[in-house]
């Protein structure tokens, strides 16, 4: 340590003689803990503070040291030490210290940087919230005004003509009493005025039928029409004795691949009606009155039923896919359908079933539907 501008001479109690060596911000340091120590407060003191070099550099030293010899009244008369070159070591724990502020400061920054992404993030989150709201609603609007529309389409028709016919019987009616009253109704007259009642009477009739068959068609379409029910199902002898009903005079060949052990608790209505429908849309729309072949495939996962309605017929276009289950699609209107099977169908295995409903197409004819509905075992 000779390279520091230290006195080389005794010292004694006094730090004055290290004044001018010892860095003017660290001098009060080294003399509060030099001074504890001569009071007996520690056993011996240790203190770091930087000291100028014989070319007037600082230097980091560390000074340990305690009193080897105090007189008859307890004042310290001797004390020895050691004073270490410590510069690397405290250079070091400067550079960590700066390394640990600047690493505090980058966290900092960091934090606030991903504290504002959160915000964005919770922030368009909350309008994608929004937005998707507004769609539903818009959806539930659009399919509404498609719903309704509908109806009023498919009632115009049979009402139009019963009030046409009701019109044509009026006016007949009105001259027919007319010559009554005047007395110039003939046979002829008489003929044509029935014969007119008895066509207008008919076209009444067949069309305000339609238009009830039509509004009976429209409640069942409707969910809420379905009690709510828990009913003991058998699965493949449920479904089988559905086909063998209602298959009696189809040319379709079905098919059941259905494990004899699942037994559920589930809506035994609801699941009839929409067997009924795919099974109808299937031989209407997928085979149009010639052979084909249907396979009903039903297994148990674990909670729930899959339940499989494969045909090979004529398939659905891609197209058509995105609107089958809206209410009123149908490629057949020019056949009298309506356009309800397969909206009805989604209703019941969303609304009763409580479960899910999917259309894909098969390769390379027909399509496949996948039906997945909660079921309590029994």
């Amino acid at each position: 340590m000779g390279n520091l501008q230290l006195p080389d001479a005794h010292i004694g109690s006094d730090l004055g003689t290290l004044k001018a060596s010892v860095h003017p911000q660290d001098y009060p340091r080294l003399q509060e803990a030099f001074n504890a120590h001569l009071s007996g407060e520690s056993d011996y003191y240790e203190v770091s503070y930087r000291v100028k070099d014989k070319q007037g550099n600082w230097l980091w030293v560390l000074d340990r040291g305690k009193v080897t010899a105090r007189n008859e009244d307890d004042e310290a008369i001797r004390a020895c030490g050691t004073i270490k070159d410590i510069s690397e070591l405290k250079a070091t724990e400067l550079a960590l210290a700066e390394l640990n502020k600047s690493l505090e400061k980058r966290v900092e920054e960091r934090t606030e940087r991903l504290q504002q992404s959160r915000d964005e993030l919770a922030n368009t989150l909350e309008e994608l919230t929004a937005t998707q709201s507004t769609l539903v609603e818009a959806q539930k609007m659009a399919s509404l005004g498609r719903l309704v529309s509908g109806v009023a389409h498919e009632l115009n028709t049979p009402l139009g003509t019963a009030i046409t016919a009701s019109s044509v019987l009026t006016q007949s009616l009105r001259s027919f009493k007319d010559k009554l009253d005047s007395g110039k109704l003939t046979l002829s007259d008489t003929q044509a005025f029935i014969e007119v009642s008895e066509s207008s009477a008919q076209l009444m009739d067949s069309n305000t039928t339609r238009a009830a068959q039509l509004v009976k068609r429209f409640k069942q379409a409707s969910a809420h029409e379905y009690v709510s029910s828990d009913d003991s199902i058998e699965l493949k002898s449920f479904i089988a004795t559905f086909l063998a009903y209602r298959t009696k005079e189809s040319k379709a060949v079905v098919e059941l691949d259905c494990h004899d052990s699942i037994c559920i608790r589930s809506n035994g209505q609801a699941l009839e009606k929409i067997l009924e429908d795919l099974l109808s849309n299937a031989i209407d729309h997928g085979f149009s009155a010639a052979e084909g072949r249907i396979l009903i495939q039903v297994r148990q996962k674990e909670e729930a039923i899959s339940l499989l309605f494969s045909d090979n017929g004529k398939g659905i276009d891609e197209a058509e896919l995105t609107q089958i289950f809206e209410p009123f699609h149908t490629t057949a209107r020019h056949k009298g359908n309506v356009g309800l099977g397969l909206y009805m169908v989604f209703n019941l295995v969303t609304y009763v079933l409580n479960g899910s409903i999917q259309c894909t197409p098969n390769v390379p004819k027909g399509c496949t539907f996948e039906l997945v509905f909660p079921s309590k075992r029994l």
